[in-house]
């Protein structure tokens, strides 16, 4: 069997606030989107590029599949973030004119 070297607990500590941030930001993507515009951005399976990953078990593989989970997630928010951006921008707009 392989044997996993120690992982500095800083390594645990970078998934768990990147855990954490990502969540804060699906939280605020989706509460300016309706339901209709979530599910036609398939904003329901954004994590699941994460699936296969044990966040907390931090190895060389791991980063690597975990970099690799944080660019599918991004790619696959960028319309969703594009789209909130019209929408403030469009708000602000109103905002102004008013």
């Amino acid at each position: 069997m392989g044997h996993t070297p120690p992982v500095a607990p800083a390594s645990h500590n970078l998934y768990v606030s990147q855990i954490y941030a990502l969540r804060e930001l699906h939280e605020e993507i989706t509460g300016m989107l309706s339901a209709d515009e979530i599910a036609a951005l398939g904003l329901g399976t954004l994590f699941a590029a994460f699936e296969a990953l044990a966040p907390l078990h931090v190895s060389e593989f791991i980063v690597h599949a975990w970099e690799a989970a944080m660019g599918e997630y991004n790619r696959r928010l960028a319309p969703a973030e594009a789209l909130v951006c019209r929408k403030l921008r469009s708000l602000l707009g109103a905002t102004r004119a008013a």
